[in-house]
């Protein structure tokens, strides 16, 4: 087992490197007390290396230096940004909410085409990196979702790549 998680309203598995090549079982269930919970629920899974899709609605894609792209979180969601860096680039991101219904609070992750973790950093109402030196030359992915208690935050922001150019 590689990650078992659960929430009230959302749960999150970050950051879990396959051991091996192959395909990977994701069990989604109810974890009430009597393990008999009804609902409906949103599943949100990227990988690096490898393309990102971005379903019809929902924000990601390329970012552009420069340029404050504007996402919505919704209540589970994530949404799922790429750019490309040279080894030994300084990679610096802008993270602001610019509004929220329910407890957002932005959280950014960048993940180098090897699958590293080189940032996880969240705020109140932004949440910055800051020259983050890219190890390999590739494509790095970027997530944008909520780091409230539940994982369950809804708002807005906007997301502005400000290096590499």
């Amino acid at each position: 087992m590689l990650g078992d998680f659960s929430g009230t309203d959302a749960a999150a598995i970050d950051a879990v490197v396959a051991p091996v090549t192959g395909t990977y079982l994701v069990l989604v269930s109810s974890f009430d007390s009597g393990f008999d919970g009804t609902g409906t629920y949103r599943l949100t899974m990227t990988k690096t290396p490898g393309p990102i899709t971005v379903s019809a609605g929902d924000e990601g894609g390329a970012l552009v230096t420069g340029v404050a792209h504007a996402g919505t979180i919704v209540q589970g969601d994530m949404d799922v940004w790429t750019l490309n860096a040279v080894a030994g680039q300084a990679i610096t991101l802008h993270l602001a909410e610019t509004s929220e219904t329910d407890d957002f609070r932005p959280w950014i992750r960048v993940w180098g085409p090897n699958g590293s973790v080189l940032a996880s950093i969240s705020g109140l109402t932004v949440a910055d990196v800051n020259a983050v030196v890219a190890p390999v030359t590739g494509t790095y992915l970027i997530l944008v979702g909520s780091f409230d208690s539940g994982f369950d935050g809804t708002g807005t922001y906007t997301l502005t790549k400000l290096a590499p150019p």
